[in-house]
């Protein structure tokens, strides 16, 4: 099994809850140096992020060994409107991967033909996407289960020793009521929407990006988990691992994260928030309720 067939094993073992905190790299960052501005499935200028975003970025390169799939120009593409990812190429790779490098100064060089080897330049970062100039974009693409993949799956791990952050947690009932977790102590029983500002920072910086594993826990019992692993599309909706979490529900609230729903039945309850970032690092908040 190659590189990227083992990589993609271990992502398998993540997506059923095994994490792993040093993943097995199958690609190598596009630029360097590595200074995310977005992460995957945060927000993003009024959608969720399908992948990385990367600023400092001078040169881009291929993250691995491939073929050059397709060329995207600023003004059009295919469909004759101008392409959001700028000028952009899409790599293909094995275990039916592709990799989209978006924002790029120019696709002269995407003249290349035959096999491109990991780390050959691109282009030089650019602008006319639906994003910062110079801000590179970087998407992982799994052509075969039509999903996409958090490039931090197959990415070398980044250094980070700091834990994500949980703040303001709340509870929304049926008829919207909203109830401060660590403040409120009485509910009643019934069910609620539960929502928390929960963000994580990188080693340097205090830039806030999206973690990459949100659960819920009731009475030391997981009830609901986010993991921010894949982006599906189904009847036109893109949502993030599970069509709950659509952009339009996951970050419905401008301070906080939806974390999905839950019934709340009578009796002294503990809920607990446990959010990791990709590099194993872990928070976690918790608070009791009494439900009359």
């Amino acid at each position: 099994m190659n590189g990227i067939g083992r990589a993609l094993s271990r992502a398998a073992g993540i997506a059923v809850g095994v994490f792993l905190a040093v993943p097995l790299a199958a690609f190598e960052w596009p630029v360097a140096p590595v200074s995310p501005t977005v992460l995957f499935g945060q927000r993003d200028g009024g959608v969720m992020s399908r992948g990385l975003a990367f600023t400092d970025a001078d040169t881009v390169r291929a993250a691995g060994n491939g073929k050059i799939l397709i060329t995207l120009d600023k003004n059009k593409n295919l469909s004759g409107f101008p392409s959001t990812l700028g000028n952009a190429v899409i790599m293909v790779h094995d275990e039916g991967l592709a990799t989209v490098y978006g924002n790029l100064a120019t696709t002269d060089r995407m003249a290349i033909e035959g096999d491109i080897e990991s780390q050959t330049i691109l282009a030089p970062s650019g602008s006319g996407a639906w994003g910062k100039e110079s801000e590179v974009r970087f998407e992982v693409l799994d052509l075969a289960n039509k999903t996409v993949l958090n490039p931090l799956l197959l990415l070398p791990a980044m250094k980070d020793t700091k834990g994500p952050r949980i703040r303001n947690a709340v509870a929304i009932s049926e008829s919207g009521q909203t109830f401060t977790l660590g403040v409120t102590k009485y509910v009643k029983q019934g069910q609620y929407r539960l929502y928390a500002d929960v963000s994580d920072t990188l080693e340097t910086g205090t830039r806030e990006y999206a973690p990459f594993r949100i659960t819920v826990l009731v009475n030391g019992k997981e009830q609901l988990a986010m993991p921010f692993e894949i982006m599906k599309t189904e009847s036109g909706a893109v949502f993030l691992s599970k069509p709950d979490f659509t952009y339009n529900r996951l970050y419905a609230d401008p301070e906080r994260i939806f974390l999905g729903s839950i019934a709340f039945i009578r009796g002294k309850t503990d809920i607990s928030f446990l959010a990791r970032d990709f590099a194993g690092n872990e928070r976690s908040a918790q608070f009791s309720l009494i439900i009359e």
